[in-house]
């Protein structure tokens, strides 16, 4: 990971976790990271994921981006395929952005705040 890298990520209020994975512009790419999905709609990818993995298909989810910076990560609230979709604005709602920061910073040991 380098400062500047992007990770979509989708956050389960229910459970308290969270899955983030790199967002790239092709992660069909030979040097794509494993895992990586798209730019654009990742948030929908990971969705699916977490569904497979936990349930919660009609459970409101939280999606974010995290921007991985030299001292930690700066977070992004907008998505438009699970944001808008739960919560009728592609802005995460702000009433779950402490609880999103403090999963990120428990699970990575870093600092990491609101972009």
């Amino acid at each position: 990971m380098r400062p500047g890298d992007a990770f979509s990520g989708v956050y389960h209020p229910a459970s308290g976790r969270f899955m983030s994975f790199r967002s790239v512009d092709d992660p069909a790419a030979m040097d794509a990271p494993v895992n990586a999905v798209n730019r654009y709609g990742g948030h929908g990818e990971i969705e699916d994921t977490m569904v497979r993995l936990i349930g919660g298909r009609d459970d409101k989810k939280v999606a974010f981006t995290m921007f991985a910076e030299d001292d930690g990560f700066a977070v992004g609230w907008r998505s438009r395929s699970v944001n808008q979709y739960y919560h009728g604005t592609i802005a995460a709602p702000g009433e779950y952005r402490g609880a999103v920061m403090d999963a990120i910073s428990q699970a990575t040991g870093r600092r990491v705040w609101s972009r």
